[in-house]
């Protein structure tokens, strides 16, 4: 990408086009000595509340494509066919179960892109649990919907909500309504110097089995601290021997 002439900059370009200061405030990026590019250490997020099960190569890119959003509110063109299918287990007998239909699925159809885990982000209100499947199109989307219901249904239960929807939730919370949406004026500008100064990294590859064991422990306890009656049961049942993940503490007050 070449750059603007600086003698032709307006100072509302150049401060759409330098991300130096939103770059400078998120932290943990320099520039490389060789390939000029933002960058940051490589790694795999081993304390992810999710399992990775089967991650689009693509999707690596998801937490800058939010990156471009936070500093601009553009939405990225990629995201822009981003369709998914979300899957709300009730407990987490039925996670598990869903992160067995996704292996399955994968073992069927290896672009089957998918996660599955915890919900612990403020935009997701009566929520304990979450399965995704990632597609690049609204047709493709309808697809994977009508197979992931099949399979809910027949596998956990009809009573599991699954539902298509477009790109990301903090998206739709910013800019309203996802089939209303237009990008603004000189966005693909904007979007191309954003690439032309960040490197990518791999966050977002799956993690080794090692790590996974982290991840089910978060699922265990945030299942019985947030979980229905029924859930928690289930829980210290399958996982800690019918007993209370914690002790429950002795109560003294009076009878009423």
């Amino acid at each position: 990408m070449k750059l603007p002439n600086p003698r032709n900059l307006k100072r509302q370009n150049l401060q759409l086009l330098n991300f130096c200061p939103y770059f400078k405030q998120v932290k943990g990026h320099w520039i490389d000595t060789e390939t000029k590019k933002l960058t940051k250490l490589k790694h795999i997020d081993w304390g992810a509340s999710w399992d990775h099960v089967n991650p689009d190569p693509e999707r690596v890119r998801c937490g800058k494509f939010r990156m471009l959003f936070e500093a601009r509110n553009i939405i990225p063109s990629f995201c822009l066919s981003c369709w998914k299918v979300c899957v709300t287990p009730r407990t987490l007998r039925e996670l598990f179960d869903l992160r067995d239909i996704q292996i399955e699925m994968v073992e069927e159809n290896p672009k089957c892109w998918c996660k599955c885990g915890i919900e612990m982000r403020d935009w997701t209100p009566g929520k304990i649990y979450g399965g995704y499947f990632y597609t690049n199109s609204y047709e493709v989307g309808i697809e994977r919907w009508k197979t992931v219901r099949k399979n809910v249904s027949e596998k956990i239960s009809p009573d599991v909500s699954v539902i298509l929807k477009r790109y990301c939730t903090e998206f739709e919370i910013n800019t309203g309504d996802s089939s209303k949406y237009l990008r603004p004026e000189g966005a693909d500008a904007i979007e191309d110097m954003f690439w032309h100064i960040l490197e990518m990294d791999t966050l977002g590859i799956t993690q080794p089995e090692w790590a996974l064991l982290e991840t089910y422990q978060q699922w265990i306890q945030h299942g019985w601290r947030w979980g229905s009656e029924e859930d928690r049961k289930q829980i210290e049942v399958d996982h800690n021997e019918g007993q209370p993940l914690y002790i429950i503490p002795r109560t003294y007050n009076p009878e009423e």
